[in-house]
Order: structure tokens, then C-alpha cells, then sequence
């Protein structure tokens, strides 16, 4: 009897101890399944949950952009602008920066020069851990080859453009990217630049053909930025049939592309409309080039900065950053800065150029990232908004 008493003792011990192993297992396995891979301990929130719902076409436009990498496509005699490693980089900023201010899985559409499969190896599965600046998985992205032969045009032709390059080909190629999308009958998308981060809901109507505009028609000199725009076909057949023109007529086409037509397509409606402000009827108009309007963004919304608004215009290096970049009224995430007015203004997105994209987002890590900035406040509104997922912004 002593002996089956000890023997009972130790089986029930055993038993408890399965029990507790067991049970420590579950719960490992719990935590585990809520740990974002990319970053132990990272626990995930309810709120990235709701980051990586998709957007409903009321809650965000479709966007589209190029990720064309110098590494698979190099050209003799000329600098490239983006390496596989950057530009998986950028995009992931890109991508974090859409799903953040829109509050919801973005649908973006990414052009590159590499099969889609290959492609979304490079820069998602095998790019910088796989997973937005929050955590949140990077689902919405949809990858295409870029059509090579969309690169030839008047930009690669150095008989007509004597700047003409494979880069400024590639900027003007983006008309035609962008041409797809209105040809399969979906709704009126946004073309987004790689170097362009966005901080707030886009203030316009998608339906609309918009533009940022900087002194709003009344120079035709880079008046207009090419970093993020919507068109709808009336407006983009405008921009071809003045392509066509210039070139019919043997006149200087302009230096940087598309930028260049939108700003001379805004002068003409400055002088053949009342205001370009404002709706207008296409018969209004005597020259057919303007038919369509080109709403400047800054004018719906004159509360926000966009572009090149927080450099003052001038090329956005951290230098002419660091001193303008202020938090928003106390609010988490939210920048502001100063216009050309010198009036604070609520930040919806900033673009760089690639050069000056990397000195700021990409020459450092999340412990010193956005260090250049002087404002305590703005350094941590924008650490909230890129690596806090479970803030609500």
C-alpha cells in the first residue's frame, strides 16, 4: 500500500505537470500567432487589424506608381536613381504613408521593371522585413511589369528633347502608365511618385483632374509638380495634343516632362477662363488644349501643405526642413509647417527628390530617424506615425 500511494503521488504529478505544459504551450502559441515577425515583442494592436482592412473606394483612390530599379535595368554613361535595396525601402515608406493617413489597406499599384512574381520578391518578401513601418501586413500592393515601349518617347529622342535620357523618358513614360487605368473603365486613380510620402487624406475630388500647383497658371515654369496628380481622359488626351503641338511646331519642349505640361496647360486656362478655380464648361473655352480643367490642389485646400510646400519650394533637403517641421496643435502624428505665406499649415504630403528622399529617410534607422529635425514635438509626431500602429491618427 505505501508503495501504490508513492506511485499515485508521482502520477499525479505528472499529470499536473503535462497539464501545465500543455497549457503554457496554448498560450505561447497565442502570443506567438500575435507577434509581428519582423520585430520580436512587437506586439500586435486592435488598430493594426483596422490598418490592414481594405479601403473601401469611398475611404481611398486606387494609386499607382514607378519602382524601376537601376540594379536590373542599367544604362551606360548614366546615373541611376534608385538601387533594389532602396527602392524596396522607399516603398515601404510609400506603402506605410498611404495605409496610415487613409486608415485602411491602400490599393497601390506598383510598375517595375522585373516580372510582378520576381518583383514582389524583391521588395516585399525579401525587402526590408516584409511589413510596414507599423507592422501591418503589406497586402494591398499589386505589382506589373512597366511596358518598356512606353519609354519611347520625345524624352528619349535627343534630336527632340537634348536633355533627353532613359530617367526623363521614364517620368514622361508615366502619362501612358497611367493611361491603362482610364482605358479599363475603373475609377480615376492617383499617380504617386516613390519619393512622395502622404500624411493626410487627399482633400480633392477623385473625379476631378487635379494637380499641385505652385503660383497657380500664372508661370509656366515648373509651376506645376509631377509628384502626384490625377487626370481623367479628356484631360490626358489635352496633354498629347500639346506634346504634339510643340513638337509639330518645332518649339522647345519643356525640361521636366509632364510638370511642364500641366504648368502650360494651367497658363492657358488662366487666360481663357474667368477662373480655373472653379468649374467651367468646356465650350467656355476657345482653345481646344484647355478644354479641360486643372484644379491646383493648394486652392481646395488652402489649410495644407503638399509638394515641395515645407522647403519653401526650393529642393526639400534636411537642411531646409529641419527648422519648418513643427507637431500639429499638439496632436499625435500630425505635422505642420510653414507655407511661402509664412502661415502654419496642416502637412497632407511631402515630396522629394530621390537624392534628398535618402538623406532623410533613408541614411538612418528608427533610433535616429528624423533626428535632422530641431523640433522635439515634430520628431516625435513623425516617429507616432510611421512606428507607433497602435495610435489612431
Amino acid at each position: 500500500r505505501p508503495l501504490f500511494k508513492k506511485f499515485s503521488l508521482v502520477l499525479f504529478a505528472v499529470i499536473i505537470f503535462i497539464i501545465i505544459i500543455c497549457n503554457v504551450k496554448q498560450m505561447y502559441q497565442q502570443l506567438s500567432s500575435s507577434v509581428v515577425e519582423m520585430d520580436p515583442g512587437f506586439i500586435r494592436s486592435s488598430y493594426t487589424q483596422v490598418l490592414e482592412t481594405p479601403c473601401t473606394k469611398d475611404e481611398a483612390p486606387i494609386f499607382v506608381t514607378f519602382a524601376v530599379s537601376v540594379d536590373q535595368d542599367k544604362v551606360e554613361g548614366e546615373r541611376g536613381r534608385w538601387s533594389t535595396n532602396d527602392g524596396a525601402r522607399a516603398l515601404r515608406i510609400l506603402y506605410s504613408s498611404l495605409v496610415r493617413s487613409h486608415g485602411c489597406s491602400v490599393q497601390l499599384h506598383v510598375h517595375s521593371n522585373m516580372p510582378p512574381e520576381i518583383a514582389r520578391n524583391v521588395y516585399i518578401r525579401n525587402g526590408p522585413r516584409g511589413y510596414s513601418t507599423m507592422g501591418t501586413q503589406m497586402n494591398g500592393i499589386v505589382f506589373h511589369e512597366v511596358n518598356k515601349t512606353y519609354w519611347n518617347n520625345p524624352y528619349n529622342d535627343m534630336k527632340i528633347v537634348p536633355h533627353a535620357s532613359k530617367w526623363f523618358a521614364l517620368s514622361r513614360a508615366k502619362l501612358d502608365t497611367f493611361e491603362e487605368y482610364l482605358i479599363d473603365g475603373g475609377p480615376q486613380p492617383v499617380w504617386i511618385d516613390l519619393d512622395t510620402v502622404v500624411f493626410d487624406r487627399l482633400a480633392v475630388n477623385s473625379t476631378v483632374p487635379w494637380v499641385f500647383g505652385y503660383q497657380h497658371g500664372n508661370k509656366t515654369r515648373n509651376d506645376a509638380y509631377g509628384d502626384m496628380f490625377s487626370l481623367d481622359t479628356e484631360t490626358l488626351q489635352e496633354v498629347r495634343r500639346l506634346e504634339n503641338e510643340l513638337i509639330n511646331e518645332n518649339k522647345t519642349l519643356p525640361t521636366y516632362d509632364l510638370q511642364g505640361y500641366f504648368s502650360i496647360l494651367m497658363e492657358r486656362q488662366q487666360k481663357e477662363a474667368s477662373s480655373y478655380l472653379h468649374p467651367v464648361s468646356p465650350s467656355s473655352f476657345n482653345n481646344s488644349h484647355a478644354a479641360s480643367l486643372l484644379h491646383v490642389v493648394q486652392e481646395d485646400s488652402p489649410n495644407f501643405a503638399f509638394g515641395f510646400d515645407c522647403s519653401a519650394d526650393l529642393h526639400p533637403e534636411p537642411r531646409y526642413l529641419k527648422d519648418r517641421v513643427r507637431r500639429w496643435n499638439g496632436e499625435k502624428g500630425r505635422l505642420m509647417c510653414k507655407n511661402l505665406r509664412g502661415e502654419d499649415t496642416k502637412v497632407a504630403s511631402m515630396s522629394f527628390t530621390a537624392p534628398t528622399y535618402k538623406s532623410f529617410f533613408l541614411e538612418s534607422n528608427e533610433d535616429t530617424a528624423f533626428d535632422v529635425i530641431v523640433d522635439e514635438g515634430g520628431r516625435n509626431a513623425l516617429n507616432e506615425f510611421f512606428y507607433k500602429s497602435s495610435i489612431a491618427i
